[in-house]
């Protein structure tokens, strides 16, 4: 199974480095084909005509002559031998090497003065002398080595075995690092037009993360290609509708309630006329519900919706603070940990935290509070001394207005919004907020809120 790349970024630019890479692959294989060739005709030319000024040197010299000069124009490619009668015929030779065989003669008859009998071979001399036990290679496998014999006039022989070489044939080092020098800034400019081709969706996406704790950020640019504007347009449209729709609420749920204190008033001043005790403080229960409903949608909103500006805040010391409060009204609260300054919404993270508390101290007796610094973010944890929550009913408790009436206090109890105006203000901030029943009994709130560069802390 391929594993790409987790990023898009990543698998672009594996697309692209595995389509250059075979491109360059392609196009050296077909310029080593040509170049080899090349080289062949190239170097069959020359050799004959060396071979050619050769002979036409040695007709010029006495025959005693010819040994001395002949030990003066040997060189590693090309040993020249005189001999006296013309070279034995062997079987018949391979295809192949009958082509370069004749390719080679033919450039030799052009190359000679004159009409001489000459034969030439694939080349037994070099092919011995690459072997390390001394026998002879395949003759299918051309190396550019070949063996030819020209009469003189004086009818003696010369036999020329001449090399090419093996240098023309292996892969030239030069076009390597051509192809690296090719290579090289094609993956660095592919790199830069990936980054900055994705680079906007990275803004889309941090942008759609903090949208849940800054309903009102700035918008996000509209420039760049016609489909990244799009794209930023269609979010920016999408954050806008969110943050109407939210006014829309915060205006209607406030108005609601506003509404509802004149008819709340009024029931409370005429239930004080019912002259039957049990039957007027029973309206007076309902009437108080009624207006702790009312008061706390309308809390529940206005935490979330918050704009309040936020500021570093030392949250030990506020927790503190709200433990002096709780104590004095007689709750059982512990605070304890360290931390660096954290940015909040004073009075909503305020608000967050008493709902934790009274939460733990209502439904658990007490409330214990620990503050630490994690890599990259703040942790709060709260935990209580009850009997803790059904795991089933974990995932629900954070939903407005659910209530455990079986597993928590059947007596006491809200109207089911404090856990989640908690959980919205968390949210709000970036953070996360998760519930779990304490292994030595209570439940327990771990609350994470991110430390992000750049935030001042």
């Amino acid at each position: 199974m391929v594993r790409w790349p987790a990023t898009l970024a990543g698998r672009l630019m594996l697309i692209l480095l595995s389509g250059l890479l075979v491109a360059q692959l392609v196009a050296g294989l077909i310029l080593l084909s040509h170049r080899g060739e090349t080289l062949y005709q190239a170097g069959g030319i020359y050799a004959t005509q060396r071979i050619a000024s050769i002979v036409q040197a040695l007709e010029t010299l006495r025959p005693g002559d010819r040994e001395y000069i002949l030990s003066v124009m040997n060189t590693p490619s090309l040993h020249i031998t005189l001999e006296n009668a013309e070279p034995v015929k062997h079987g018949t030779a391979n295809p192949a090497v009958t082509d370069h065989s004749q390719h080679i003669k033919n450039l030799l008859d052009n190359a000679l003065v004159g009409s001489r009998k000459t034969h030439v071979s694939m080349s037994d001399y070099y092919r011995r002398d690459a072997n390390t036990d001394g026998s002879s290679v395949n003759d299918g496998d051309f190396d550019g080595a070949f063996t030819a014999w020209v009469q003189l006039d004086d009818g003696s022989w010369v036999r020329f075995d001449h090399r090419l070489g093996v240098e023309p044939y292996a892969v030239p080092k030069r076009l390597l690092l051509t192809l690296i020098v090719l290579l090289i800034p094609v993956v660095l400019l592919s790199w830069f037009a990936v980054r900055w081709l994705t680079k906007p969706l990275r803004m889309l996406s941090h942008a759609a993360i903090k949208l849940r704790s800054d309903l009102q950020r700035p918008p996000l640019p509209e420039e760049g290609p016609r489909e990244v504007r799009d794209a930023a347009s269609a979010f920016n449209v999408m954050q806008t509708h969110l943050l109407h729709m939210m006014r829309d609420r915060e205006h209607l749920l406030a108005a609601i309630s506003h509404d509802l204190r004149t008819p709340i008033t009024r029931l409370r001043l005429r239930s004080q006329q019912i002259e039957d005790d049990e039957l007027r403080n029973k309206f007076e229960r309902d009437i108080d519900q009624m207006q702790e409903l009312a008061i706390s949608t309308l809390d529940f909103v206005r935490d979330v919706d918050s704009s309040e500006q936020r500021e570093p805040l030392d949250i030990v010391a506020l927790l503190e603070t709200i433990q002096h409060d709780r104590e004095e009204m007689g709750q059982k609260i512990t605070v304890e940990g360290s931390a660096d300054p954290y940015p909040v919404n004073f009075s909503a993270f305020r608000r967050c935290m008493e709902n934790l508390i009274d939460n733990a101290v209502n439904y658990g007796y007490e409330a214990r509070v620990s503050v630490h610094d994690e890599p990259g973010c703040l942790v709060l944890r709260v935990v209580d001394s009850g009997p803790g929550i059904p795991e089933a009913q974990l995932q629900h408790v954070t939903e407005p207005f659910y209530r455990v009436e079986k597993s928590r206090s059947r007596e006491t109890g809200g109207v089911g919004l404090g856990l989640s105006i908690a959980r919205n203000i968390v949210d709000s901030h970036g953070g996360e907020m998760t519930l779990r029943n304490h292994p030595k009994g209570g439940l327990e709130i771990v609350i994470r809120l991110p430390r992000e560069s750049g935030n001042g802390v």
